[in-house]
């Protein structure tokens, strides 16, 4: 891989508190928690400065952890920190922080997809530097035919698509879905960010286990054998 000019700014989202798995991002794989993993991971890349890569947190504790790993850390408010709080709220909070001018390239880094190796993020650099006007999302290839044939549960179960999908033979589905797994965001970042768009994209493309989106106990324990393959 050639060495690129571009730079970019690093944001990890680490809040302390989980529904689906209690103080998830301070769960450790081999050793390291998950915000850790994420930070060394960009620290790897060499091209990403140690003052480039910000952690957003409410925890005392993961603060310590950016710390130890001589990178900055940005204190976020309770409001964004709540279960209902969304990526675009960290982001916009971030932004706020900097008072940058013009726009920068921003990789959107969550340690609740851990990152085996650094190379997955390499990769991801050097795709979005081919086409800086989409937004990168790291995903898989998925058939089409179950989540068009899926019912949604509310007060009645009914269709999530179109009713005609239920009964379709399997030559209908002609087309895959691609699946993000939450892993890495990159994209320019400008003043007036209000949410990451997501109209057309640039996928990043792994093998759908190559990593795992870490939501409750069962996803943990995945994750932890991928490490250890």
């Amino acid at each position: 891989m050639k060495q690129i000019k571009q730079s970019f700014k690093v944001l990890i989202p680490a809040r302390l508190g989980s529904k689906g798995l209690k103080k998830k991002n301070l769960r450790k794989i081999q050793g390291k928690s998950l915000v850790e993993i994420a930070i060394l991971n960009a620290k790897k890349i060499k091209y990403i400065n140690d003052n480039d890569i910000f952690v957003s947190t409410d925890s005392k504790k993961i603060i310590s952890i950016a710390k130890k790993n001589k990178v900055n850390f940005i204190r976020r408010p309770d409001r964004f920190c709540k279960d209902s709080s969304i990526a675009n709220d960290v982001i916009i909070h971030f932004k706020n922080y900097l008072n940058f001018k013009g726009e920068l390239n921003l990789i959107y880094l969550q340690p609740s997809s851990p990152l085996k190796t650094e190379m997955y993020l390499k990769k991801a650099i050097f795709q979005f530097i081919k086409n800086t006007k989409k937004t990168l999302i790291s995903g898989y290839i998925e058939n089409s035919e179950k989540f068009l044939k899926a019912f949604i549960c509310s007060k009645n179960i009914k269709p999530l698509f179109n009713k005609k999908f239920i009964t379709a033979n399997r030559q209908s589905f002609k087309h895959s879905c691609f699946i993000p797994n939450g892993a890495i965001f990159i994209f320019k970042l400008k003043k007036n960010f209000r949410y990451i768009k997501t109209s057309i994209i640039n996928p990043l493309v792994f093998p759908k286990n190559a990593i795992i989106d870490i939501n409750n106990l069962n996803d943990f324990k995945k994750a932890k054998k991928l490490f250890k393959k």
